[in-house]
């Protein structure tokens, strides 16, 4: 696997954070995307579920269904992209809300007042993930971070995710995706120390 990027890790978090406008559609019919994705863990089936989209408005739309019905149903058949979902009581804005939102204070940044999301969203985290890869001794910091942080419950939020009968390929592939990365990130841990 190649080096994981701050620019792969901010495309990741990008395409979580909401439904993807026209303007990412037409990023990846570009072939940005798949520059971006080429080489990383997982990415080769992402990359050939892009190159099948035809048309941006109905790419749009057929993957908005599948955000809100994966993401965002309510109920026990929607995979929650919070932290807080996943850890401790089910309560949302918990214990990880808190701590993403020191993290970040403490990293001289701050949740966007136009992103109305708890600062333990998945998006965010990876946004917090990105951060730490670009820093001074980046490696150890995104690693434990990769570690504590997200890996706990990422993987109940990814068979949740792959168990949903809604999910599309393209959702579907950000998710192994994304568990390649955390998984990657965790046992840099190991090498750096």
């Amino acid at each position: 696997m190649k080096e994981v990027s701050p620019e792969l890790i901010r495309f990741l978090s990008n395409a979580f954070a909401r439904e993807l406008d026209l303007a990412t559609i037409a990023a990846c019919y570009d072939g940005v995307a798949d520059e971006l994705l080429h080489g990383a863990a997982g990415t080769d089936q992402l990359i050939q579920e892009m190159k099948t989209w035809s048309n941006a408005q109905e790419t749009q739309r057929r993957l908005a269904i599948s955000y809100g019905s994966v993401f965002l149903a309510g109920g026990r058949e929607a995979a929650p992209l919070y932290a807080s979902a996943w850890q401790g009581n089910g309560t949302l804005m918990s214990t990880p809300h808190y701590r993403m939102l020191s993290l970040l204070k403490q990293a001289g940044k701050e949740v966007a007042n136009s992103y109305s999301e708890p600062a333990d969203h998945l998006a965010i985290m990876l946004e917090y993930l990105a951060i730490c890869l670009e820093g001074h001794h980046a490696a150890p910091d995104a690693a434990q971070f990769a570690s504590s942080d997200i890996s706990p419950w990422y993987r109940g939020f990814s068979k949740k995710v792959h168990r949903h009968s809604e999910s599309d390929p393209f959702y579907l592939s950000l998710v192994k995706i994304t568990e390649a990365v955390v998984e990657d990130l965790k046992t840099s841990i190991v090498k750096v120390e």
